[in-house]
Protein backbone atom coordinates (compact mmCIF):
# COMPACT_ATOMS: atom_id res chain seq x y z
CA UNK A 1 0.00 0.00 0.00
CA UNK A 2 3.01 2.67 0.66
CA UNK A 3 6.06 2.42 -1.32
CA UNK A 4 9.08 4.47 -1.97
CA UNK A 5 12.76 4.90 -3.72
CA UNK A 6 15.37 4.85 -1.09
CA UNK A 7 18.70 7.32 -2.73
CA UNK A 8 21.33 5.00 -0.70
CA UNK A 9 21.26 2.77 2.12
CA UNK A 10 24.64 1.84 4.06
CA UNK A 11 25.08 -1.20 5.75
CA UNK A 12 28.09 -1.56 7.46
CA UNK A 13 27.87 -4.98 10.41
CA UNK A 14 24.67 -3.81 13.30
CA UNK A 15 25.00 0.13 11.66
CA UNK A 16 22.40 1.15 9.08
CA UNK A 17 21.98 4.34 8.05
CA UNK A 18 19.10 5.69 5.00
CA UNK A 19 20.64 8.53 3.19
CA UNK A 20 17.94 10.80 1.58
CA UNK A 21 19.78 13.51 -1.21
CA UNK A 22 17.72 16.73 -2.03
CA UNK A 23 18.55 19.61 -4.04
CA UNK A 24 16.80 22.19 -2.45
CA UNK A 25 17.14 23.49 0.92
CA UNK A 26 16.78 21.05 3.43
CA UNK A 27 16.43 23.64 6.63
CA UNK A 28 13.58 26.14 7.43
CA UNK A 29 13.40 29.29 10.03
CA UNK A 30 11.45 28.13 12.96
CA UNK A 31 10.41 30.15 15.93
CA UNK A 32 10.73 28.71 19.77
CA UNK A 33 8.59 28.62 23.10
CA UNK A 34 10.83 32.00 23.63
CA UNK A 35 10.33 33.49 20.54
CA UNK A 36 13.50 33.05 19.16
CA UNK A 37 14.43 32.04 15.27
CA UNK A 38 16.24 28.34 14.93
CA UNK A 39 17.14 26.13 11.62
CA UNK A 40 15.34 23.17 11.82
CA UNK A 41 15.23 20.19 9.21
CA UNK A 42 11.35 20.60 7.38
CA UNK A 43 8.77 18.47 8.54
CA UNK A 44 8.04 16.65 5.44
CA UNK A 45 11.68 15.43 4.87
CA UNK A 46 11.59 14.46 8.23
CA UNK A 47 8.63 11.98 7.74
CA UNK A 48 9.58 11.15 4.24
CA UNK A 49 12.85 9.70 6.31
CA UNK A 50 10.41 8.18 8.95
CA UNK A 51 8.59 6.14 6.44
CA UNK A 52 11.15 4.90 4.40
CA UNK A 53 13.13 3.65 8.18
CA UNK A 54 9.74 1.87 8.51
CA UNK A 55 9.43 0.51 5.32
CA UNK A 56 12.64 -1.08 5.58
CA UNK A 57 11.58 -2.44 8.76
CA UNK A 58 8.99 -4.27 6.93
CA UNK A 59 11.31 -5.80 3.94
CA UNK A 60 14.32 -6.56 6.12
CA UNK A 61 13.08 -6.83 9.79
CA UNK A 62 15.85 -4.22 10.81
CA UNK A 63 15.63 -0.78 11.52
CA UNK A 64 18.06 1.60 10.29
CA UNK A 65 20.27 2.91 13.29
CA UNK A 66 20.56 6.48 11.18
CA UNK A 67 18.55 8.60 9.29
CA UNK A 68 20.22 11.39 7.42
CA UNK A 69 19.47 14.12 4.82
CA UNK A 70 22.44 15.71 2.43
CA UNK A 71 22.32 18.62 0.14
CA UNK A 72 24.22 19.88 -2.78
CA UNK A 73 27.11 20.47 -1.18
CA UNK A 74 27.62 17.49 0.26
CA UNK A 75 25.90 18.60 4.28
CA UNK A 76 24.73 15.78 6.36
CA UNK A 77 21.43 16.71 7.97
CA UNK A 78 20.78 13.52 10.95
CA UNK A 79 17.39 13.54 11.88
CA UNK A 80 16.22 11.82 14.90
CA UNK A 81 13.63 9.00 15.29
CA UNK A 82 12.38 6.19 17.31
CA UNK A 83 10.58 3.32 16.19
CA UNK A 84 7.51 3.56 17.64
CA UNK A 85 6.80 7.02 16.10
CA UNK A 86 7.59 5.38 12.84
CA UNK A 87 5.17 3.03 12.95
CA UNK A 88 2.81 5.59 13.83
CA UNK A 89 3.75 7.48 10.41
CA UNK A 90 2.88 4.43 8.72
CA UNK A 91 -0.56 3.11 10.55
CA UNK A 92 -1.52 7.16 9.43
CA UNK A 93 -0.43 6.97 5.93
CA UNK A 94 -2.27 3.48 5.74
CA UNK A 95 -5.31 5.04 7.35
CA UNK A 96 -5.17 8.40 5.35
CA UNK A 97 -5.13 5.89 1.81
CA UNK A 98 -8.04 3.75 3.57
CA UNK A 99 -10.42 6.53 3.93
CA UNK A 100 -9.39 8.24 0.57
CA UNK A 101 -10.19 5.23 -1.14
CA UNK A 102 -13.71 4.75 1.01
CA UNK A 103 -14.58 8.15 0.32
CA UNK A 104 -14.15 7.76 -3.48
CA UNK A 105 -15.81 4.48 -3.65
CA UNK A 106 -19.22 5.92 -1.63
CA UNK A 107 -18.85 8.95 -3.38
CA UNK A 108 -18.72 11.12 -0.31
CA UNK A 109 -16.13 12.40 -2.11
CA UNK A 110 -16.30 15.84 -3.35
CA UNK A 111 -14.06 16.12 -6.39
CA UNK A 112 -13.10 20.02 -7.53
CA UNK A 113 -11.61 19.19 -11.59
CA UNK A 114 -9.99 22.23 -13.13
CA UNK A 115 -7.06 23.12 -15.02
CA UNK A 116 -5.02 24.70 -12.12
CA UNK A 117 -5.83 21.62 -9.91
CA UNK A 118 -5.82 18.90 -12.58
CA UNK A 119 -3.17 19.98 -15.28
CA UNK A 120 -0.03 18.48 -13.94
CA UNK A 121 -1.91 15.87 -11.64
CA UNK A 122 0.35 12.13 -12.60
CA UNK A 123 -3.30 10.93 -11.45
CA UNK A 124 -5.62 11.77 -14.20
CA UNK A 125 -5.89 8.48 -15.69
CA UNK A 126 -6.75 6.94 -12.74
CA UNK A 127 -9.54 9.75 -11.99
CA UNK A 128 -12.75 9.06 -12.86
CA UNK A 129 -13.72 12.74 -12.07
CA UNK A 130 -11.40 14.01 -14.31
CA UNK A 131 -12.70 11.74 -17.26
CA UNK A 132 -16.03 13.06 -17.00
CA UNK A 133 -14.54 16.73 -17.04
CA UNK A 134 -13.02 15.45 -20.26
CA UNK A 135 -16.26 14.69 -21.75
CA UNK A 136 -17.02 18.41 -22.26
CA UNK A 137 -13.90 20.43 -21.14
CA UNK A 138 -11.53 20.89 -24.08
CA UNK A 139 -8.80 23.51 -21.86
CA UNK A 140 -6.52 20.10 -21.06
CA UNK A 141 -3.81 18.54 -23.55
CA UNK A 142 -5.51 15.19 -22.78
CA UNK A 143 -8.26 14.11 -24.93
CA UNK A 144 -10.91 10.92 -24.85
CA UNK A 145 -13.56 9.92 -27.53
CA UNK A 146 -14.43 6.68 -29.81
CA UNK A 147 -12.34 5.90 -32.29
CA UNK A 148 -14.20 6.63 -35.13
CA UNK A 149 -11.44 6.24 -38.19
CA UNK A 150 -7.64 5.21 -38.66
CA UNK A 151 -5.27 6.52 -41.53
CA UNK A 152 -1.95 5.90 -42.18
CA UNK A 153 -0.20 8.04 -45.01
CA UNK A 154 2.42 7.41 -47.14
CA UNK A 155 5.22 8.88 -44.72
CA UNK A 156 4.36 6.55 -42.26
CA UNK A 157 2.04 8.86 -40.12
CA UNK A 158 -1.35 7.44 -38.33
CA UNK A 159 -3.81 10.05 -37.51
CA UNK A 160 -6.52 8.62 -35.20
CA UNK A 161 -10.02 10.79 -35.69
CA UNK A 162 -12.40 10.41 -32.47
CA UNK A 163 -16.33 11.67 -31.33
CA UNK A 164 -16.64 12.88 -28.04
CA UNK A 165 -20.44 13.73 -28.30
CA UNK A 166 -21.07 16.33 -30.82
CA UNK A 167 -17.01 17.23 -31.33
CA UNK A 168 -14.86 15.66 -34.08
CA UNK A 169 -11.18 15.32 -33.02
CA UNK A 170 -8.28 15.04 -34.61
CA UNK A 171 -5.09 13.47 -33.21
CA UNK A 172 -2.14 13.67 -35.33
CA UNK A 173 1.51 11.83 -35.81
CA UNK A 174 1.14 8.44 -34.35
CA UNK A 175 4.25 6.14 -35.46
CA UNK A 176 3.12 3.27 -38.57
CA UNK A 177 3.32 0.80 -35.58
CA UNK A 178 0.22 1.89 -33.69
CA UNK A 179 -2.05 1.42 -36.90
CA UNK A 180 -3.13 -1.98 -36.44
CA UNK A 181 -3.69 -1.48 -32.49
CA UNK A 182 -6.13 1.79 -33.09
CA UNK A 183 -7.77 -0.11 -35.54
CA UNK A 184 -8.78 -2.39 -33.86
CA UNK A 185 -10.44 -0.18 -31.19
CA UNK A 186 -12.86 1.39 -33.42
CA UNK A 187 -15.99 2.35 -32.02
CA UNK A 188 -14.54 2.17 -28.57
CA UNK A 189 -13.55 4.80 -26.43
CA UNK A 190 -10.09 5.55 -25.41
CA UNK A 191 -8.15 8.25 -23.51
CA UNK A 192 -5.04 9.89 -24.47
CA UNK A 193 -2.85 12.24 -22.23
CA UNK A 194 -0.19 15.17 -22.88
CA UNK A 195 -1.23 15.55 -26.65
CA UNK A 196 -0.07 19.22 -27.89
CA UNK A 197 -2.73 21.46 -29.33
CA UNK A 198 -2.49 22.76 -32.93
CA UNK A 199 -3.24 25.93 -34.10
CA UNK A 200 -6.05 24.61 -35.52
CA UNK A 201 -9.46 23.95 -32.95
CA UNK A 202 -9.42 20.31 -31.95
CA UNK A 203 -6.52 19.18 -34.14
CA UNK A 204 -3.43 17.81 -31.50
CA UNK A 205 -0.17 16.25 -32.01
CA UNK A 206 1.53 13.27 -30.15
CA UNK A 207 4.25 14.51 -28.14
CA UNK A 208 7.42 12.32 -26.66
CA UNK A 209 5.05 11.59 -23.50
CA UNK A 210 1.78 11.09 -25.02
CA UNK A 211 0.18 7.72 -23.02
CA UNK A 212 -3.10 5.70 -24.55
CA UNK A 213 -5.84 4.01 -22.38
CA UNK A 214 -8.37 2.33 -23.20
Amino acid sequence: MIGGKVDLVIENGNEIEILDFKTGAITQDCLDDEGEIYSDVKNEYKEQLKLYAYLYFENTNKFPTDLSLVDLAKQKFPVEFSEEECKALFDEAKNLLTSTNDCINTKSFSANPKEENCKYCLYRPACSFFHKKLETDYSFNDVLGEIKDVKKFQNGNVTVFLQNENKNLIIKNFSSKMFDELNSHKDKQIRIYNVRKESTEFVYSITETTMIYG
